[in-house]
Formats: structure tokens, sequence, C-alpha cells
């Protein structure tokens, strides 16, 4: 739930948009919730809420939650290998995670 919660204020769906409580709920969830890590990791790579990126905190977090079955981790994880964003750049080990982010069901959208 509070990942979802975190969703509605990062997207100001059903209530007024606030990426600050965002960020919070996603914080909380990350422990529970590989999505809200990879939303905290999204937050991360993109400085939003008033962060500063950080490619390389956002990596970690993003391989933490494709080792947890996240899809959209394993398909950020992979952009991010095959540009060398945050990782050492490595298109083999991008591809790989692209491609398991592929067979994942509701990996990408």
């Amino acid at each position: 739930a509070m990942c979802n919660l975190g969703v509605c204020y990062e997207r100001g769906t059903a209530i007024k948009q606030d990426e600050k409580k965002a960020l919070e709920y996603y914080k909380k969830a990350a422990d529970k919730c590989p999505t809200a890590k990879t939303n905290y990791a999204a937050m991360l790579q993109h400085g939003k809420a008033g962060l500063q990126p950080d490619l390389e905190r956002a990596a970690k977090l993003y391989r933490e939650a494709a080792q947890e079955g996240d899809g959209a981790a394993m398909n950020n994880l992979g952009v991010m290998y095959v540009l060398g964003k945050g990782v050492p750049q490595d298109a083999v080990e991008g591809v790989r995670w692209l491609r398991r982010a592929v067979e994942v069901p509701s990996g990408i959208f």
C-alpha cells in the first residue's frame, strides 16, 4: 500500500502531486517491495524530489530490486550497463539484464 500511495503522490493521481511525499513512501516500502525500491532508484537516477542525482546508488537499488524479480529494475539496470551510467560500461551484462526483463510478465510496459 505504501508503494501505491507513493505512486499516487509522484503522479498526482487522486491527490496533489508531491514528489517528496512519494520519496518518503518509497523509502519506507523499499525493504518490503521491489517496485518501491525501483521507484526510489528512479528518483535518485533523475534527481527528483530535490535529490542530487546519484547514478551509483540508483544502480545498486536497481540491482537489489532486479534480484528480487522486478522487471522494470532489470530493464533500467540493463540500460545503465549498456550506457555505462553508474556502473562500468558492459554491453554483455546490460543485454543479459534486458533479456531477463523481457521474461518477466509484468516487467516492461
